[in-house]
């Protein structure tokens, strides 16, 4: 699901005296739209530099973002508050030119390559979806962490014995 909750689009004709640098703020309403489209407890601040320069028929867009985000922990669902910082570097081709010969797709090159829309190119969602690569697919919370996990067959803390509960399921299959 896109959203055009931080939409940025600018063309060529923006660039026309050069390259253009800009520095974009998400508003609270910006920010709360993503929140929800990245399934995050909250995004409490996201800010972006950028230079966009024609190249050709290209665009190159260089910068990075920060962003202050509140994730849920993968085991407790507690709230972990994260800093998120990230550089990139993304070149806007026509669309046509990426199938081409002349196009080499490498997936470790430091520039990624994009189609360009034919009415320019959304930074916004660029910084989005950088922001989105860039978030903790894990994230835990340090109570989460310090939380002995007790595996099947060992004795937890209150000294009970965790079985496995396939072993029931054995057991009735073997008729035990």
């Amino acid at each position: 699901m896109t959203t055009k909750a931080f939409y940025r689009r600018i063309g060529r004709d923006a660039l026309d005296d050069g390259p253009l640098s800009l520095h974009l703020v998400a508003d609270a309403q910006v920010r709360d739209a993503l929140a929800e489209r990245f399934d995050l407890v909250a995004l409490d601040r996201l800010e972006a530099a950028l230079t966009v320069r024609a190249e050709g028929a290209s665009f190159l867009v260089e910068g990075s973002f920060e962003a202050q985000v509140t994730q849920p922990c993968v085991r407790s669902l507690a709230p972990v508050r994260t800093r998120v910082a990230e550089e990139f570097r993304v070149r806007f081709v026509p669309a046509e030119e990426l199938g081409t010969a002349e196009t080499n797709i490498d997936p470790e090159a430091a520039v990624d390559l994009e189609p360009l829309g034919a009415d320019g190119v959304d930074l916004g969602e660029l910084v989005a979806q950088s922001l989105s690569l860039a978030l903790d697919p894990y994230p835990r919370s340090a109570q989460s962490e310090a939380a002995p996990v007790t595996l099947w067959g060992e004795t937890d803390e209150a000294g009970a014995v965790r079985t496995n509960p396939f072993g029931v399921l054995k057991k009735l299959r073997d008729g035990s």
